[in-house]
């Protein structure tokens, strides 16, 4: 396909680097993720244990990301990029944009798309993300269509009975291109674009006729976004209700289709995260009570079980740190 070779786009990324970081503190993770405007919270219980393996070109980073806990995270996708994302865990529930991937789906961003993936348990996760440009030129050319007429809500379509083949032929480029990757010539650099590209595009499905968004899931978002804004503040369900103008039923269905979790569980989740950041400030001065109150959790005995069994440790270690 050497008329690939005539594409011309901006770099995006610096090409050769490559990185393989273990960590004990997904904020850690989240700081090496250069280039990506999202937040990180920890969104399952325990001791987080994580790897990032990351390689790039000019204008494509493949990474693979191993985590221990469960995890939430959104923002904003690498500028001028479009992302697809394989969860390589079997048998978890993967969600983006508040509904489960399947089988045979993967998550598909394009520039001005929200990232919001999460999942409440260990995963696996491998991600590219690509020059729209660049992306858009290769949707045209192997499938007559463009990329955005390919997806169906934020998501790609991948043949059932490959997905297992086209991921791990993914993950072998990945890492071939890492064991090269301090001696790749422009042409092979745009050599491993082309089959990575390749392997995704000629693998997916056509989009089936998209379905109307649950009234629910759109009411989760809205309760989601205030608990964000509020999140200080004193918070009761009558008061989401009242805010997103919905019963506590669809509340409580919504938040679990969406997030696979309660209301009441995503707001204390949230804050122990919130927490947990503060006290991880060097120059903080403020005790473990002082913070656990400022956030909302008085009966101090079980804010500390509760932060023990969601982080692996207690507040007064995470200070000490």
């Amino acid at each position: 396909m050497n008329k690939f070779s005539e594409i011309v786009t901006d770099a995006i990324f610096p090409s050769g680097l490559y990185l393989n970081l273990t960590s004990h503190d997904a904020e850690e993770m989240r700081e090496q993720r250069a280039y990506w405007p999202f937040e990180h919270k920890q969104f399952g219980k325990g001791k987080f244990q994580g790897q990032l393996i990351c390689v790039h070109t000019h204008r494509l980073q493949m990474s693979i990301t191993h985590r221990s806990t469960g995890i939430f995270f959104r923002g904003g996708v690498p500028t001028g990029t479009s992302v697809i994302s394989f969860p390589l865990t079997p048998c978890i529930q993967f969600y983006s944009h508040g509904k489960s991937l399947e089988n045979n789906q993967v998550a598909a961003l394009m520039p001005d798309d929200e990232l919001e993936h999460h999942t409440s348990l260990p995963s696996s996760l491998l991600t590219i993300a690509v020059s729209s440009a660049l992306l858009e030129h290769y949707a045209i050319a192997l499938t007559g269509k463009p990329f955005a007429e390919l997806r169906n809500q934020e998501r790609l379509l991948i043949d059932q009975n490959s997905y297992k083949d086209i991921t791990n032929h993914l993950v072998r480029l990945l890492e071939l291109f890492n064991c090269h990757h301090f001696k790749c010539s422009d042409a092979q650099e745009k050599m491993f674009e082309n089959q990575v590209l390749e392997t995704i595009l000629l693998g997916a499905r056509p989009r089936k006729k998209v379905d109307k968004q649950l009234s629910r899931l759109t009411q989760a978002k809205k309760a989601e976004n205030y608990i964000r804004d509020n999140l200080r503040n004193p918070l009761s369900i009558s008061e989401l209700c009242l805010a997103t103008g919905t019963t506590e039923r669809t509340l409580h269905l919504g938040f679990k289709e969406r997030l696979g979790i309660s209301p009441g569980a995503f707001i204390r989740i949230m804050r122990l995260n919130e927490i947990r950041q503060e006290l991880r400030l060097s120059n903080s001065n403020k005790s473990v009570t002082e913070v656990a109150v400022n956030w909302g959790f008085y009966h101090l005995g079980r804010f500390a079980e509760q932060y023990s069994q969601m982080f692996g440790e207690l507040p007064s270690q995470t200070k000490n740190i």
